[in-house]
């Protein structure tokens, strides 16, 4: 069982991580994607 521990923990941490760098951007893309479709008069292009 104490054997499974790191393994787990190792997962979880690096699931965390990439989790984290994926969503900074994303949710950044998110807001701009957000502005532009809720100011479409705004910007024509």
């Amino acid at each position: 069982l104490w054997d499974l521990v790191p393994d787990v923990a190792l997962s979880f941490f690096l699931s965390l991580v990439v989790a984290l760098l994926i969503e900074g951007p994303f949710r950044r893309l998110e807001k701009v994607l957000i502005h532009k479709r809720a100011s479409p008069k705004n910007q024509n292009s």
